[in-house]
């Protein structure tokens, strides 16, 4: 006997929509792991806690390569 397994689409979207809201909720929170830890630890060394969207990009140095100004 052969078994058909069928999904229609408003289950299959479901079935989309279910693995979507996972993976960002899952996001969600190990983001919020992530700032929470970092707090803690910034509290023990008693630094300053910078933003974390500052951490996630690369620090540019904002002046461009090349030689130094003279200094006077």
């Amino acid at each position: 006997m052969h078994t058909l397994a069928y999904i229609d689409p408003g289950t299959g979207t479901l079935i989309l929509q279910m693995l979507a809201a996972t993976v960002l909720a899952i996001t969600v929170v190990f983001r919020n792991i992530r700032y929470a830890l970092y707090s803690f630890f910034c509290k023990i060394t008693g630094k300053q806690p910078r933003d974390l969207d500052l951490l996630d990009e690369e620090d540019e140095d904002p002046t461009p390569p090349g030689p130094l100004p003279d200094e006077d």
